[in-house]
């Protein structure tokens, strides 16, 4: 299902690249000009940095296919560089992220909740079970690597977690449902949020990652035991906590500085 989805999304940009093939002739694909008006071509999605990238790579590989049959003596599409760039540095959800979270339905609000408080991945946080809660932490085995995680359990953690179970939380079945009472999907949560999130909206589930990682360093954990209860690097853990903890935690004693 996953391979099907990732091909539909290459769709709209073969049909962009053949749509702007058919409607020159294969000669002038000769033409060493050419690749200045395919990037032209492409930057009319500039806006859309995927798109354009996308659109690019078909042209790039149904190119390559005509010019491995002899058709073309070189292909003026390869190596065309990407407009999008992925930011490696890590993220969090910040107050506006949150705010907008709290006008969607219930049971998506809920989910995106517990993920800021568990850290987990999208598929470990909608396959967690009654079961796998404790009485001060979550152990799961995480499906990505198979290892034991142990997430310690917040107050916050525990209230919401008896908001969704009540006082005397199951032993059994999924901790998470949809509107329909069964168990999340990833791609039925991943596309909700999506579907449901403002246009300029620019976090991710993973990114609730992150956060939980904030969340454990205000809980007084040093960046060691994070990075243990993650799994991540201590590096990694200090770049968030220069970054947003102790970023806001200066921000704010100057305001009370200047307020006082």
């Amino acid at each position: 299902m996953q391979n099907l989805m990732a091909e539909r999304e290459y769709i709209p940009g073969l049909d962009q690249a053949l749509s702007e093939i058919g409607t020159a002739p294969l000669e002038a694909f000769t033409d060493k000009q050419m690749r200045g008006d395919i990037l032209a071509w492409r930057d009319e999605w500039a806006n859309q940095p995927r798109t354009a990238d996308t659109a690019a790579g078909m042209m790039a590989t149904l190119l390559g296919w005509i010019v491995n049959r002899g058709r073309l003596p070189f292909n003026p599409a390869a190596g065309i560089e990407t407009l999008h760039r992925v930011n490696k540095s890590e993220k969090i959800w910040e107050r506006q992220h949150m705010r907008a979270m709290t006008k969607l339905p219930q049971h998506v609000r809920r989910a995106l909740m517990m993920a800021g408080l568990t850290g987990l991945r999208l598929s470990d946080l909608v396959a967690l079970e009654w079961s796998q809660v404790g009485r001060s932490a979550i152990i799961v085995t995480t499906q990505k690597r198979k290892g034991r995680a142990v997430i310690p359990i917040l107050p916050e953690t525990r209230r919401l977690l008896h908001k969704i179970g009540g006082k005397e939380l199951p032993k059994t079945g999924p901790v998470l449902t949809n509107s329909r009472g069964d168990a999340w999907t990833t791609s039925g949560l991943g596309g909700s949020v999506r579907k449901l999130q403002p246009d300029w909206f620019d976090r991710t589930i993973h990114d609730l990652r992150g956060t939980f990682a904030t969340r454990l360093i205000l809980a007084g954990l040093t960046d060691d035991e994070t990075a243990m209860v993650m799994g991540w690097e201590t590096k990694r853990i200090a770049a968030i906590r220069a970054r947003y903890v102790n970023q806001e935690r200066v921000v704010i004693h100057l305001a009370e500085r200047l307020s006082a």
